[in-house]
C-alpha cells in the first residue's frame, strides 16, 4: 500500500511537471502552431489530453484514499474487541507472535486479569448486566494500565480475560496497577454497583531462560487463574 502510494504521488508529480512544461510551450509557440493547418485544433486537443489524465490520475488517487480508509476500517473491526473497544484476542495472538523468534529485554512484563464473577453477574443480573460490568472492569483496566505507560498492549484475551505488556516495566509498577483496579473496584461497589471481584498474574522477562512472551503470558495467565482472589 505505501509502495503503491509513492508510486502515484511521484506519477502524479511528473505529470504536473510534463502538463505545466506541456502548456508553456504551448502558449509560447501558439502563433506558429495556429498557422499550421488545423493548428487550432490540435492545441484544443493537446490541452484537452493533458486536463483528463490530470482528471484521472486525481480521481485513481481519491479511488485509493477511499480503499485505504475502507482496508482500516476493516482492520478495525477484524483486531478490535466490539464490546470493550480494545483489541481482541486475534490481536492477541498476532502481538505475542511477533516476539516469537524476537530477543526480549529484560525489562519487558505482562499482566493478565480476569474478572471471576462474570458469570455469576449475568447469572443473577442477565447477559446485559454481565456485559456491562466486563465493559466497566475493562475501562478501570485501561485506565490503571495506561496511567503507567500510555504506550502499552492492552487486549481481551479470552471472556473474561485481559492481557496487558509493558515494553519496560518492573514489579513494583504492575503491582500499583491492581492497587488502582482494586481501589476502583471497591469504589464502584461503594457506589451501588456490583463488586467485581478479579484475580490477576503476572509475569517478567528478567531472570527467565525462556524469554519468549508466549511463555510469559501462559505464566501469568496461570497465576491468575490459581491466584487469590481480591
Amino acid at each position: 500500500m505505501r509502495k503503491f502510494e509513492l508510486y502515484k504521488t511521484i506519477q502524479l508529480v511528473l505529470l504536473l511537471v510534463l502538463a505545466a512544461a506541456a502548456v508553456a510551450l504551448l502558449l509560447r509557440g501558439e502563433k506558429q502552431i495556429r498557422e499550421i493547418p488545423g493548428g487550432g485544433a490540435l492545441v484544443f486537443v493537446l490541452l484537452a489530453l493533458i486536463a483528463s489524465s490530470l482528471v484521472f490520475l486525481f480521481l485513481d488517487l481519491g479511488t485509493y484514499l477511499e480503499m485505504r480508509r475502507e482496508n482500516a476500517e476493516l482492520d478495525q473491526a477484524l483486531f478490535t474487541d466490539t464490546l470493550t473497544g480494545v483489541a481482541n484476542h486475534r490481536s492477541c495472538d498476532a502481538y505475542v507472535a511477533k516476539f516469537r523468534h524476537e530477543a526480549l529485554p529484560d525489562s519487558m512484563g505482562c499482566a493478565v486479569f480476569r474478572l471471576d464473577n462474570l458469570q455469576q453477574i449475568a447469572g443473577m443480573d442477565g447477559h446485559a448486566a454481565g456485559n456491562a460490568a466486563l465493559c466497566a472492569f475493562c475501562d478501570i483496566l485501561v485506565e490503571a494500565a495506561r496511567r503507567q505507560d500510555p504506550d502499552c498492549f492492552i487486549g481481551r484475551r479470552s471472556e473474561e480475560s485481559f492481557l496487558v505488556v509493558y515494553g519496560v516495566c518492573s514489579d513494583d509498577m504492575l503491582d500499583e496497577v491492581r492497587k488502582e483496579i482494586t481501589l476502583k473496584t471497591q469504589e464502584r461497589a461503594a457506589a451501588g454497583e456490583r463488586l467485581l471481584v478479579f484475580s490477576s498474574g503476572t509475569a517478567m522477562a528478567a531472570g527467565r531462560k525462556d524469554k519468549t512472551l508466549g511463555e510469559m503470558v501462559a505464566d501469568a495467565n496461570l497465576r491468575a487463574q490459581s491466584g487469590s482472589r481480591i
